[in-house]
């Protein structure tokens, strides 16, 4: 049974299988080949894919975390319909705007889990300038891509730093806090700078179709 009509569908076994076997498609491929080969280059098997119900390298929006959650280890990739309450609030967020997901897609600043087998720990800047190269590749699949929203401290600095190499692409972006539900009682301000991002790029692409 497909889930993704709501947040949460990647607890459902067969809706995840049937996003796997979607990896190959056209739109998601490329994507699919990057992170095959961070996987082998960079020793990280355990690396996440990005959701094919994305756009893939149709997007027109990407979204930048800092580094991939636990859940998405469980599922295989990068989703708002993974089961946690970050992935949940982007599922919300997104509905709300009108946001298409097929114009969006989702990727790490850091595209592995960083811990080197002691644990997790907080990530630094050279754990940031290290995955500098597959951030500048990934964008590189992108040539729609209108905005780049950074959620997270560690997703604005690996934004700003590849901002300053000379084969960067100038592209508008906006930083706001990771949609973390804990933010709303503690930071509302910043909690509500969250919505008016999605609600930009819901803006943003219905322009690029001619809607508005």
């Amino acid at each position: 049974m497909d889930l993704t009509n709501r947040p949460r569908g990647n607890r459902d076994a067969e809706t995840v299988k049937a996003k796997l076997a979607r990896l190959g498609e056209p739109h998601i491929a490329p994507i699919t080949r990057l992170v095959e080969e961070i996987r082998a280059l960079a020793g990280r098997p355990e690396l996440p894919y990005v959701d094919p119900t994305f756009g893939g390298v149709n997007a027109e929006v990407l979204f930048l975390f800092d580094t991939p959650t636990r859940a998405a280890a469980t599922s295989g990739m990068l989703s708002l319909d993974n089961d946690d309450a970050i992935a949940a609030n982007v599922w919300e967020f997104s509905r709300a705007s009108g946001l298409d997901r097929q114009r969006c897609v989702h990727w790490t600043a850091v595209p592995w889990s960083v811990d080197h087998g002691r644990g997790s720990r907080k990530v630094e800047r050279p754990d940031v300038e290290s995955a500098l190269p597959w951030l500048a590749r990934f964008i590189d699949l992108l040539p729609q891509l209108k905005l780049v929203v950074t959620a997270g401290e560690i997703a604005r600095l690996a934004l700003s730093l590849y901002l300053l190499r000379e084969d960067a692409r100038l592209i508008p972006w906006l930083a706001v806090a990771p949609p973390n539900t804990r933010l709303r009682s503690t930071s509302p301000l910043l909690w509500n700078d969250i919505p008016r991002a999605f609600d930009v790029a819901a803006r943003i692409t219905a322009l690029e179709r001619g809607h508005l």
